[in-house]
């Protein structure tokens, strides 16, 4: 699970050209895996909804510690991590959201202004099940399009024509090739593939 084993996806890169073309507002993420940093988008422009590898601390509330010891640590195992927990007076764990944890609070925080002035919700690759995120599919205004891009339908999505009054679309699928054709459709497909040709920005400059 540790990041670095896995590489950024085009849905990763569409979301950091969003960004780019300014055309975003936030990216709010399940994922812990920090792939949205990896791809190039800034850390403002994301609320990593569960956490995520890029900090570490003393569980119960404790002092921060260098994620490095902790990676190095959880890679020895056994005797390592003991020696971690004696140095640091407790375990350490990455800053992700364990079951029965609150939410970070830029969570809290950022919810309310973002989902007042959305205009478009895209809605990628999720269940739909684990709240209080999922709720956040029902938070945009009344009369707010949502587009999701989805193996499945989820969620209380209401689909159907325009002239019905409906403003959800469902594009099934895989995301990545959803993410393609949406960007295909806006004229912006030879951008993304540049993009996802160079790779990680930190990879592309080494």
């Amino acid at each position: 699970m540790w990041p670095g084993q896995h590489c950024p996806t085009p849905v990763h890169y569409f979301v950091r050209l969003l960004h780019e073309r300014g055309q975003l507002r936030r990216c709010y993420t399940q994922n812990i895996d920090s792939l949205e940093s990896l791809a190039g988008l800034p850390a403002d422009m994301q609320v990593a909804a569960h956490g995520n590898f890029e900090r570490a601390h003393v569980i119960d509330g404790g002092p921060d510690v260098p994620l490095a010891e902790l990676r190095a640590a959880v890679m020895a195992g056994g005797e390592a991590l003991q020696q971690l927990r004696r140095k640091h007076g407790g375990l350490v764990k990455p800053s992700i959201t364990f079951f029965g944890e609150a939410l970070p609070e830029r969570f809290g925080e950022l919810v309310p202004d973002d989902f007042d002035v959305c205009d478009l919700l895209l809605v990628i690759g999720t269940s739909l099940k684990v709240h209080p995120f999922a709720a956040l599919a029902d938070m945009p205004n009344a009369g707010v399009p949502r587009l999701l891009i989805n193996r499945e339908q989820v969620g209380s999505f209401r689909f159907g024509s325009v002239a019905d009054g409906a403003t959800d679309v469902f594009l099934g699928g895989e995301c990545d090739a959803g993410v393609r054709a949406l960007a295909a459709h806006c004229g912006f497909d030879c951008e993304l593939e540049r993009l996802i040709a160079a790779g990680p920005p930190s990879v592309a400059r080494a």
